[in-house]
């Protein structure tokens, strides 16, 4: 598993415990960055540079469409897996 899932699956963990959205588009946006930036992503998503610039800004909401577009670039997914509520 690369540095980039683990963090991740780290981030979307701790956003089902704490329900902190802007926390994981944070993390998104570090990996972005790391990853070439927005540029980069736009061109390889097919996803207008401003609506991403807008998500990593909090001026739009990160939807599930957007969100699975971006990993799709990495050649990431988002499994759903049985958990115990507490």
């Amino acid at each position: 598993m690369s540095d980039v899932e683990k963090l991740l699956m780290s981030a979307l963990e701790q956003l089902r415990e704490d329900d902190n959205i802007k926390e994981f588009v944070s993390t998104l946006k570090t990996v972005v960055n790391q990853k070439g930036g927005v540029t980069k992503l736009a061109k390889e998503t097919n996803i207008n540079r401003q609506v991403l610039y807008r998500i990593f800004s909090f001026r739009k909401p990160l939807c599930l469409d957007i969100l699975m577009m971006i990993l799709g670039a990495w050649g990431l997914t988002i499994g759903i897996k049985h958990f115990k509520c507490t």
